[in-house]
This record gives structure tokens, sequence and C-alpha cells, in this order.
């Protein structure tokens, strides 16, 4: 908005002798877009921080200011890399998500549960003994060794009447495949978060570095205009137009950079390794052991996947 303002107010200048009047409109029109995009833009923020203090249970007449150093650190780190592959991340979430540690527990907990009812449908067989005296009071003074008796016999437990041992077993089998189904749904799921948070990264990466040298072209571009405006070899529409992609361009690398870093926290969730007592831990590195590191891709230069090739023809 204020870049358009200097370009109407240089376009009014040179309308005197060297530009059109309705060029000088045009710069006019574009400044009153200008604007009104700013004053939406203004009025989403104010929204968007009322959110935020319903979010934090705060009144909304408490006044908070929003710190821009978060995002100046994460200019100057920029995206920080994720080498990882979506086996070894899965393998990662298994042994770090609590989350997927205490599905696997009550996975673990139902078969428990079947092994014991099983015990109690078994057969059982006793061995018993005794031996005693044949007196109740014996005198030991007159004690007689050959006067005792002694006995010794089997218990066999067949498991021909156990109804409710029966139905305790059935019933924990019900829960085993139950808790199976949900375990199974539950690891796919998991393995799908990965899957799709990797992928998110890749796009945004690919992204940012295209829009990175958009921008570039579009500075040299604004530049470039400027000279050829004051020189009279361009009209006052070159220069807007070059100013609207710079715009464009410096608002998307600033978006992607942003929704770049959101998807690694995403994947460090999912993994079970964000550590949120680490100072400044949005442009921490996070560690993956040696076997599992893979080598982090570049946006610009990889090959896109052709039509063909994607959709099997």
């Amino acid at each position: 908005y204020q870049n358009l303002i200097l370009s109407r107010e240089r376009a009014e200048a040179l309308a005197f002798d060297r530009q059109p009047a309705f060029q000088a409109d045009q710069a006019r029109q574009d400044e009153l877009r200008a604007k009104s995009r700013y004053v939406i833009a203004v009025d989403n923020y104010q929204r968007s921080v009322d959110s935020f203090k319903l979010q934090l249970a705060l009144p909304l007449g408490v006044e908070i200011d929003l710190d821009d150093s978060a995002l100046e650190d994460l200019k100057k780190t920029g995206l920080v890399s994720v080498s990882l592959e979506e086996t070894e991340g899965y393998e990662l979430a298994v042994k770090n998500r609590l989350d997927l540690i205490n599905e696997i527990d009550r996975f673990e907990d139902s078969k428990r549960k079947i092994t014991v009812a099983a015990d109690g449908l078994k057969t059982t067989l006793n061995v018993f003994a005794n031996a005693s005296l044949n007196s109740d009071n014996p005198d030991y003074a007159k004690f007689d060794f050959n006067n005792w008796r002694g006995g010794v016999g089997l218990q066999l437990n067949l498991p021909l009447d156990r109804l409710s041992e029966r139905n305790i077993f059935r019933t924990s089998f019900i829960n085993f495949e139950r808790q199976l189904r949900s375990f199974a749904i539950f690891l796919d799921d998991t393995r799908n978060e990965i899957r799709q948070d990797l992928r998110t990264l890749q796009q945004s990466r690919q992204n940012y570095d295209i829009q990175t040298i958009s921008a570039e072209l579009a500075e040299r571009r604004v530049e470039s205009a400027t000279l050829l405006l004051q020189a009279g070899r361009a009209q006052i529409r070159d220069l807007l137009e070059a100013q609207s992609a710079l715009l464009q361009a410096r608002n998307a690398v600033t978006a992607l950079l942003v929704d770049y870093n959101v998807a690694r926290l995403a994947l460090l969730l999912d993994l079970g390794l964000l550590k949120t007592d680490v100072d400044q831990f949005w442009v921490k590195e996070f560690y993956v052991p040696t076997r599992l590191a893979a080598q982090p891709t570049t946006g610009v230069g990889d090959e896109v996947i052709p039509p063909d090739k994607l959709f099997g023809n």
C-alpha cells in the first residue's frame, strides 16, 4: 500500500509532461484497491488476535502484542532440514509416541486376558497325600511307630461343566479381535500421518525455493521498471504490475516459511519427538539416529513427476 502511494505520487508528477493522465488515474485505482485490502487485512488480524485470546482463556479486553522476533528468527534460520524417510519415521513413532505405546499396551493386555481365560478351561490333576497317628493324644513315652495311618490320592477336574469359564474366554476373545482391529487402524493412521507430513514438508520446501527465486526476479523487475519509467521508456502500468508481483512473491515466501515450520512441528509431534522445554524449539533440529539419516532434498532442482508416470499410463 505504501509503495503504491509512492507510485501514485510519481505518476502524478510525470502526468504533467511525460505520461498521460489516465496512467495517474490507474495508479490511484491501484492505491485504493491496496488500501481496501489493507483495511481487510487489519480486520482479519484483529479477529485472529481475539481468537487467540479466547484460546488462552484471556479476557478480550486484555491488550496483547505479538512478538515479531519469532518470525525474524525463522527467516534467519531458513528451512530447518528434516533428514528422514517414511519407514524410519514410522519406527521412531512406534518407539516414542506415548499414545501409540499406550495402544500397544492395551493390545498386549487383551492378549494376556485370552491366556488367562484359556487357563480356566484346562484339565487339572491334583495329587494329595496325608499321614497321622491313630490316637488323637498319643503317649510319646509308649510311642509305637507302627501305630499310624496314611493316605494318597488323585483329584481329576475335567472341563465338562464350566459355562462361566467358557463365557469369559469367549468374551475375552471377542475383545481381543475388537482391540486388534482398533490397533491396526491406529497403526495405519500413524503411518498415514507421517507420510502426509513428509509430503507436506517436501511440497513446502519446493514451493519456498521457487517463490524465493520469484521474489528475487520480481525485485529486479521493479528496479528495471522504475528506471525505465524515469527514462520515459515504460508506462506506470509496468511498474504497478512489477510491484504487485513482488508483493505476491514476498507474501508467498513468508507464508511458505511458516507453513513449512508448522508442518515440521506437526511431524515432530507425530513422531513423539517434539520437545517444547527447549529454548526456541521451533528452530532447533531434532536428533535422528545415524542409521535412519537421509539426505535432505532441495526444491528448485527437483524433477516433477510427469502425469503419465503419476497415473500409470
